[in-house]
């Protein structure tokens, strides 16, 4: 077993860790033949943003009208999250391949992952979801415990009077409600008085649930991230068995602050092998006689603009904010409009957001706040001057040194994908490919991204972008080479028959067991796959 596969192999055995990685409730994983599932947002631990374990699509077979839309899966309101995919789960006593989708009205749906027809379950988490004229019952990607058969669910509600959210553990095989759940999400920081439950508190959660050492995590935003509302950012931990709550983070700790939400456009806190969680915190603001300061950051109980470094109990461990973080808060620049990225391979994270830098730091030694952002191991800024903002964050594959090195992909919007090459514990300050222009280089249309690949199998990278424009209703999705992101494979505006209506924002497509799952908001799920 050569050295790249050995790393594999450790990688899956690192998911068994936290539960991430096993199919049926194995307790074994094969670097070489491991599971084809996709339990969580943006498809482990890590937030690659890669399935390499796909073994039906390649780059000679994504062409013409050799692939194309299979059927879809109607739900009943839009789609927020992404999809999730549990193979070989026995439901009524037959195994199916199992996907999972949540709506903006609060329920979950089980349907055959591979042939079009009815819902296999379906649960109504039961709240009423309207607030502020939004549909916005969850907002956030789910995550699945494959080693329980739990589904981990934040539905939010109201009670005409104040928010209400809620944690579910779902029977993945029925959708039965677990371990005494729901629970009421509450929290409190009693240096400061801030309360959960404050009338005032506007807040949505956004970020996808995260797994660490048996605990779910998940984080919340303000409704709008500008100084209009009177918002925290709070991330929690809650026991996964149990779900009592274990821990509380306060964005925003010493009053009068305001701001500091954690959205991170929908994805995940990663979470490193040791169950250390990871998160971007935005915009944060103090009060003053005068009405709003731009003193969010003090490096002791408000991290504004930050990157951070918590254990699994949200205990704070190291965190790095950027030189210029004023200026961000100023600017509503903030680094929360993206979310963090473990490199499998290094001690590395690589973030970014509105300001179009994607900084790669060291997560032995994240640097804090230091002079010029000297302690940063580097940074990967915009080649495109006209262009800035990172919203989804990038995508990793994973590649040995004998297939041309590891791949970082990224948008810096509105632009192209570009890849950037990692090798010798370091990227590449310029891009080795990019996309054609189309699309994503024009304002108004949003990107997300995933990558399915054969591990590093030359020929079986594929980069998904799914591509939409809320203010139209228009939406494409596109298939590169990843090898080579000038060579579009495919598109699904080849044909009429292939066409995608109003794609989700900022949601990337689930690409598993040979093919794609785009979710949207018209109230469907769009499978894509080889024809017949």
């Amino acid at each position: 077993m050569n050295n790249f596969f050995k790393t594999r192999q450790c990688h899956y055995l690192k998911i068994l860790k936290f539960g991430l990685a096993t199919v049926g409730f194995s307790a074994a994983v094969n670097a070489h033949a491991a599971p084809a599932a996709v339990y969580e947002n943006r498809n482990d631990h890590y937030r690659t943003g890669a399935n390499l374990n796909e073994t039906i699509l390649n780059t000679s077979n994504v062409v013409g009208n050799n692939f194309g839309l299979l059927f879809t899966m109607p739900v009943d309101s839009p789609i927020h999250t992404q999809p999730l995919y549990a193979p070989n789960v026995s439901i009524g006593g037959i195994k199916h391949n199992v996907i999972y989708i949540v709506t903006a009205s609060a329920n979950v749906y089980a349907f055959d992952a591979d042939h079009s027809g009815p819902a296999l379950w379906m649960a109504r988490l039961g709240l009423h979801t309207g607030f502020t004229g939004y549909n916005w019952g969850v907002n956030s990607t789910p995550i699945i415990d494959p080693n329980t058969g739990s589904l981990y669910v934040v539905a939010r509600g109201s009670n005409n009077i104040l928010n209400v959210f809620k944690l579910h553990a779902l029977d993945i095989a029925s959708g039965a409600e677990k371990f005494g759940g729901p629970v009421n999400v509450s929290g409190s920081y009693t240096f400061n008085g801030a309360n959960f439950e404050t009338l005032n508190q506007q807040l949505v959660q956004h970020t996808g649930l995260a797994l660490a050492n048996g605990n779910v995590i998940f984080g919340f935003a303000g409704v709008d991230e500008g100084p209009g509302l009177n918002y925290n950012g709070w991330v929690l931990s809650y026991n996964a068995q149990t779900l009592q709550q274990n821990g509380v983070f306060l964005t925003t700790r010493k009053s009068p602050a305001i701001g500091g939400g954690v959205w991170q456009s929908g994805r995940a806190p990663a979470v490193d092998d040791e169950g250390n969680v990871y998160f971007h915190v935005g915009n944060a603001y103090q009060l003053n006689n005068f009405g709003l300061s731009t003193n969010g950051y003090d490096g002791v109980n408000n991290f504004s603009e930050s990157i951070l470094k918590t254990d699994h109990n949200l205990n704070l461990l190291d965190w790095f904010t950027p030189i210029q973080w004023q200026k961000l808060d100023e600017n509503d620049t903030d680094t929360a409009s993206s979310g963090p990225l473990l490199v499998p391979e290094a001690n590395l994270l690589v973030g970014g957001g509105k300001d179009g830098n994607l900084y790669v730091l060291n997560t032995n030694n994240m640097g804090r706040l230091s002079a010029n952002n000297g302690k940063m191991v580097q940074n990967l800024p915009t080649p495109n001057t006209k262009t800035a903002a990172i919203f989804t964050g990038p995508v990793f594959w994973q590649r040995s040194a004998a297939q041309g090195g590891s791949l970082l992909f990224n948008v810096y919007a509105p632009g192209p994908i570009y890849a950037f090459k990692f090798s010798g514990g370091s990227f590449y300050p310029a891009p080795v490919s990019v996309t054609p222009a189309g699309e994503n280089s024009r304002s108004g249309y949003e990107i997300s991204y995933s990558l399915s690949a054969n591990q590093d199998a030359s020929g079986t990278g594929i980069l998904w972008a799914l591509i939409s424009n809320p203010s139209v209703n228009k939406s494409v999705l596109r298939a590169y080479n990843a090898e080579n992101l000038s060579q579009e494979l495919w598109n699904s505006a080849q044909y009429s028959s292939d066409s995608l209506t109003a794609a989700s924002t900022y949601i990337p497509p689930t690409i598993v067991n040979g093919k794609v799952y785009a979710p949207t908001n018209a109230h469907q799920l769009t499978v894509y796959g080889l024809k017949p």
